[in-house]
C-alpha cells in the first residue's frame, strides 16, 4: 500500500514537471515576438541601469508609473547573461514562470490534491496569464513572487519559513504597489495546525516588511530621482476617482467571471450559490447582460483588446454586465469555511480598492491566481479538454495580434485607445 501511494505521488510529480516545463519552453520559443506596449518603457529603463544614460531613465518616467525593481532585476539578468537589456525584463518575468509553477501547485494541493495537476494547467494556459508572462513588464513577476510567498506563509511553521515568505513578499509589493492589497491572504492558510495567534502574527510579519521595504525602496527613489512613490506625471492620472466606481466595479467582476468559464459558471449555478433557483439565476444574469448595454465607456484600459477590431462596445459591456452577474452569485457559493471566506473577501477588497482609480484589466494578474480557488468546487475533468483548447485557440490568436497589431508607444501614445491593445 505505501508502495502505491509513492507511485501515485511519483507520477502526480512527474504530471506537474512535464506541465511547466512545456509551459516554460513555450515562452522561451516565445522570446522572439514583437516588443509591444508598455515593454518599451522597461526595456528603456532596464538599459538605463546596464550603461547609465539619464536620458533613457527620463523616458521611462514619461512612459510609465511602475517601480524601477522588475527592469533593475531585468538589468542584472541580462548582465548576467550577456544579452540585450531589452530582452532582461522578459527573461526576468519567464524565470518567474518557473516560481509561480511551483508555488501555484503548491497551493492547489491543500485545497483540490486530486485535480491539482489539472487546475494548474488550466491557470498556466489562462490566456491574461499567458499574455503576460511573456511580456517584459511589472505584471506577472509581482504576482508569480506574491504566490510564492502565500504558498510558503499557508505552510508555514517556524520563523525561517515565516522570514522567507515576508522578504518575498516585500519583493512583489515594491514591484508592484497592487500586491500589497493581497495581504489578508496570509492569514486564510487551509492548514488547521496555524492557530489564530500565529495567522495574526503572519499578517504582522508580512505587512511590516512590505512597510519596510517600501520606505527602504522610495527613500532611495527620492534621493536619486527626486520624487515619492511614482513620477510626479502619474500622480494626477492615477489619482483616487471615485466617480466612476460602480463601472469599474462591473467590469473588473466582469472580468474575473469570464477569464475562469466554465469554472465561473459552475460555480454560479452550484446548489450553494445564491438564490437556489436555477431561473431565478438566470434571469438575473439576463437582466445584467441587458444593462450592461449601458455601461458607460471605460476610463481605462479595459477593453476586449484586438477583439474590439470586430466587436462593438455594446457587445463587450453586455458581456461583462452578465458575467458580473456570474461573479457576484458565484461568491455568495464559496461556503462558509474561513480559507474560503477570506479569500472571496480579498478579492472583493482588491475589486473594490483598485475600482476607485484608474482600472486596468492586467491588475486582475494578482488576484486572478487566488479567484481560480473560489470557482473549482465542480468537475473540471469534463471540462478540461475544451477549455484548454479554447485557451490554445486565444493563446494563437493574441500571438497573432501581438505580431500585426502590437506598437510600443512613444511619450504622445501613454494611454487608450492609441496603445492599439
Amino acid at each position: 500500500m505505501k508502495q502505491c501511494s509513492e507511485l501515485v505521488e511519483l507520477a502526480a510529480r512527474w504530471r506537474v514537471t512535464a506541465i511547466a516545463l512545456t509551459v516554460i519552453l513555450l515562452h522561451i520559443v516565445g522570446l522572439g515576438l514583437p516588443f509591444v506596449n508598455q515593454e518599451g518603457a522597461f526595456n528603456l529603463a532596464s538599459a538605463y541601469f546596464r550603461f547609465g544614460d539619464a536620458a533613457l531613465i527620463r523616458n521611462f518616467f514619461e512612459l510609465d508609473a511602475n517601480t524601477l525593481t522588475v527592469p533593475f532585476i531585468g538589468a542584472l539578468v541580462s548582465g548576467a547573461l550577456h544579452v540585450s537589456p531589452y530582452y532582461g525584463c522578459r527573461l526576468v518575468a519567464v524565470g518567474c514562470l518557473g516560481i509561480f509553477a511551483v508555488s501555484m501547485h503548491s497551493i492547489l494541493r491543500q485545497r483540490e490534491p486530486k485535480n491539482a495537476h489539472l487546475l494548474l494547467l488550466l491557470v498556466l494556459i489562462n490566456p491574461l496569464l499567458w499574455i503576460f508572462a511573456g511580456r517584459g513588464t511589472a505584471d506577472f513577476p509581482p504576482m508569480a513572487i506574491a504566490v510564492a510567498s502565500i504558498a510558503i506563509f499557508w505552510r508555514a511553521r517556524s520563523n525561517i519559513t515565516i522570514a522567507a515568505a515576508s522578504s518575498l513578499f516585500a519583493l512583489a509589493v515594491i514591484m508592484k504597489y497592487h500586491a500589497a492589497l493581497l495581504l489578508p491572504l496570509v492569514a486564510f492558510s487551509p492548514e488547521q495546525s496555524q492557530s489564530a495567534r500565529f495567522r495574526v502574527m503572519l499578517l504582522v510579519a508580512g505587512g511590516a516588511a512590505a512597510t519596510f521595504a517600501l520606505l527602504v525602496y522610495n527613500t532611495v527613489v527620492f534621493r536619486t530621482f527626486g520624487f515619492w512613490v511614482t513620477s510626479p506625471k502619474w500622480l494626477s492620472v492615477l489619482r483616487v476617482d471615485p466617480s466612476n466606481i460602480g463601472n469599474n466595479i462591473v467590469r473588473y467582476g466582469g472580468y474575473l467571471a469570464l477569464l475562469t468559464v466554465p469554472l465561473s459558471i459552475q460555480a454560479c449555478f452550484s446548489s450553494s450559490a445564491l438564490p437556489r433557483s436555477t431561473a431565478a439565476k438566470v434571469t438575473i444574469i439576463l437582466v445584467a447582460c441587458v444593462l450592461g448595454v449601458w455601461l458607460p465607456p471605460s476610463s481605462g484600459e479595459m477593453n476586449f483588446g484586438p477583439l474590439d477590431r470586430w466587436l462593438g462596445d455594446w457587445i463587450s459591456t453586455a458581456l461583462l454586465g452578465a458575467f458580473f452577474a456570474v461573479f457576484v452569485i458565484g461568491l455568495s457559493g464559496t461556503g462558509r469555511s474561513l480559507p474560503n471566506l477570506g479569500v472571496a473577501a480579498t478579492t472583493v477588497l482588491f475589486v473594490a480598492v483598485l475600482s476607485m482609480s484608474r482600472p486596468a484589466q492586467r491588475y486582475l494578474i494578482l488576484v486572478l491566481p487566488f479567484y481560480y480557488l473560489l470557482v473549482t468546487g465542480g468537475d473540471i475533468r469534463r471540462v478540461t479538454i475544451p477549455l484548454v483548447l479554447l485557451c490554445v485557440m486565444l493563446i494563437g490568436f493574441a500571438a497573432v495580434a501581438q505580431i500585426y497589431f502590437g506598437v510600443i508607444p512613444s511619450a504622445d501614445t501613454p494611454f487608450g485607445p492609441y496603445r492599439n491593445w
